[in-house]
C-alpha cells in the first residue's frame, strides 16, 4: 500500500497563505449534561 498525502491539505505553509480566505467555517457543539436543553444557540 502507497501512502499518500490528503489533496484537501496545502503542501506548504506559504501556498496556504496565497490561497483565497476561508468564508466558512462550523462549529460543533454539544451539551454533557443531557438535560433537554438546545446544545446551542
Amino acid at each position: 500500500m502507497l501512502w499518500k498525502s490528503d489533496p484537501t491539505f496545502y503542501s506548504s505553509p506559504k501556498l496556504a497563505m496565497q490561497a483565497l480566505h476561508e468564508r466558512l467555517a462550523y462549529v460543533a457543539a454539544f451539551n454533557p449534561k443531557s438535560n433537554g436543553k438546545p446544545d446551542a444557540r
